[in-house]
């Protein structure tokens, strides 16, 4: 929905200049103490207090790969027949490594291949190049699953969604961030509006 906001702002200023940092839980922790943003949107496992008024996105996320790599589904899989692929794995900062490496346990002698993306992107590559089996956030890939590029593999055990939510506004300049934000929350309710077979939108 970042790019619906763009367009709200671009609408509403058109010489308001907006810079966007895309970045890790860590990062964006990080970039929050400097005083370098103003805003951030990011998981409840980034351990940041969670401002008044705020809204969530919840992600739907799903067990993804190419056609050619997960053969054939007649039922879904368990998480041992998961773990039994290769896979590719989100770094150990991510608020999704310790959920996929507990669903396979990763303790164990791992059988197969395990890639590691730095990025939602970039595994979404390497799940596109065939490379593995990938937990992700559906939302992003949705096209690649509806042409038949990338399966959801049905699975019987689930992992809990992403939820995502404003956690800082910059006091500092108050009437412009409350804007900022309110245009947030409008772009974020239509996205998920338009796209609901894998998000949802939850105000408070």
């Amino acid at each position: 929905w970042g790019k619906t906001l763009r367009h709200k702002l671009a609408a509403m200023d058109p010489d308001l200049l907006v810079d966007y940092h895309c970045g890790s839980n860590l990062d964006q922790r990080h970039q929050l103490r400097s005083g370098a943003l103003d805003m951030a949107f990011v998981t409840g496992e980034a351990g940041l207090p969670q401002i008044a008024r705020s809204f969530a996105v919840h992600y739907s996320v799903g067990w993804v790969a190419r056609p050619d790599v997960i053969g054939e589904i007649t039922r879904p899989r368990t998480p041992e027949d998961i773990r039994e692929l290769p896979l590719i794995f989100y770094p150990r900062t991510s608020p999704l490594f310790a959920p996929v490496a507990e669903y396979v346990d990763e303790t164990r002698r791992r059988p197969n291949a395990r890639h590691t993306g730095n990025s939602a992107a970039t595994i979404a590559e390497l799940v596109r190049s065939g490379y593995g089996v990938a937990a992700m956030p559906l939302a992003p890939i949705e096209r690649d699953i509806v042409q038949g590029l990338l399966i959801e593999v049905p699975t019987t055990v689930h992992i809990a969604p992403l939820d995502i939510r404003c956690v800082h506004l910059n006091k500092a300049r108050k009437k412009l961030t409350e804007e900022i934000f309110e245009l947030a929350r409008e772009s974020a309710q239509e996205w998920c509006a338009a796209h609901p077979r894998y998000t949802a939108f939850h105000d408070g």
